[in-house]
C-alpha cells in the first residue's frame, strides 16, 4: 500500500506501514484519514496518532495499538456509516473530519468524505438533527439511570452500568463544550480536564463501596450534566423527530 509521504514524517514511515498492514490482515481498507496532533503540526513524544480506517465493511471498531512506543488510535468504519454521522449532526467530529489529512486513496472515497464533511461545517448543523441526537442521549440516559436503581443487589450488572452511565456523562459534558468525544482510554482523562469538580465526584462513586451511596452520587451527576439540556428525557417527551 502506497502511503502519503506528503502527511507522514519519514521516521514514522515504517511505523505507519505496521499499523496499516496490522489492519489489512482484516480489513479491506479504502481509505485511511489523518487526524488529530500529528498531522495539524502539534505532535510530541506523548502524543497518539490518530487514523480513521474507511472501508465497505459493516463492523465498526475503535482500537488502540502500540507500535514503536507511538499509539495508534484508529477507528475502521463503513463510509456510508460515517457519512450518515456526518450529516446526522455536524459536531466537532465532522469539524475534524474536515480538516483531516489523506494517508491512503484508493478509489477517492477518502476525498469524498473530507468534501463532504467540509460541506456540512460549512452549512452549519442542523437543529432538528441535533435536537434528536441529544434526545436519543437523554433518553438512554434515563433507562440507564432506572436500570442502575434496579440492578442495586447485583454488583456486578451496576458496575457495569455504572461505567456506561458515566460515558453517557461525558458525552453531555463534550456537547456543553463542543469537544469531540475522545476514546475509551481518554475519556476520565478528558472529564478532568474539561470539568475538574466532576471528575472527582466520578472518582469518589468509583472508590465508593456502598452501591447505594454510588447511586446517590451519579444521579446527582446526571441531573448536574444534563440540565442543560432539560435533564433526563420525560414521559411525555419524545425524541421521534419526522
Amino acid at each position: 500500500m502506497d502511503l502519503s509521504l506528503h502527511h507522514i514524517k519519514k521516521q514514522h514511515m515504517p511505523y505507519f506501514q505496521e499499523a496499516v498492514a496490522y489492519f489489512e490482515r482484516s480489513i479491506n481498507i479504502e481509505a485511511i484519514l489523518g487526524h488529530g496532533s500529528y498531522f495539524n503540526g502539534r505532535f510530541t513524544e506523548n502524543s497518539d496518532i490518530d487514523l480513521i480506517i474507511l472501508s465497505k465493511s459493516d463492523s465498526y471498531e475503535k482500537t488502540i495499538i502500540n507500535i514503536g512506543g507511538i499509539d495508534f488510535e484508529v477507528m475502521h468504519i463503513n463510509i456510508r456509516r460515517l457519512m450518515k454521522i456526518m450529516e446526522f449532526r455536524a459536531s466537532d467530529f465532522t469539524r475534524s473530519v474536515s480538516n483531516s489529512s489523506l494517508v491512503f486513496d484508493k478509489n477517492g472515497f477518502g476525498q469524498k468524505v473530507i468534501t463532504k464533511a467540509q460541506t456540512h461545517c460549512a452549512l452549519g448543523s442542523s437543529l432538528v438533527d441535533d435536537m434528536k441526537y441529544i434526545n436519543q442521549s437523554r433518553s438512554r440516559t434515563r433507562t440507564l439511570l432506572f436500570d442502575l436503581r434496579d440492578a442495586l443487589d447485583d454488583p456486578m450488572s451496576f458496575q457495569l452500568m455504572h461505567i456506561q452511565l458515566i460515558q453517557l456523562i461525558y458525552r453531555f459534558i463534550c456537547l456543553e463544550e463542543k469537544s469531540w468525544e475522545k476514546s475509551s482510554k481518554k475519556v476520565f482523562e478528558d472529564i478532568k480536564t474539561l470539568r475538574p469538580n466532576t471528575y472527582k465526584k466520578i472518582q469518589t462513586s468509583l472508590k465508593e463501596s456502598d452501591l447505594s451511596i454510588k447511586l446517590d452520587i451519579m444521579e446527582g451527576l446526571v441531573s448536574e450534566s444534563l440540565a442543560p439540556f432539560g435533564g433526563i428525557l420525560n414521559n411525555d417527551e419524545t425524541f421521534s423527530i419526522i
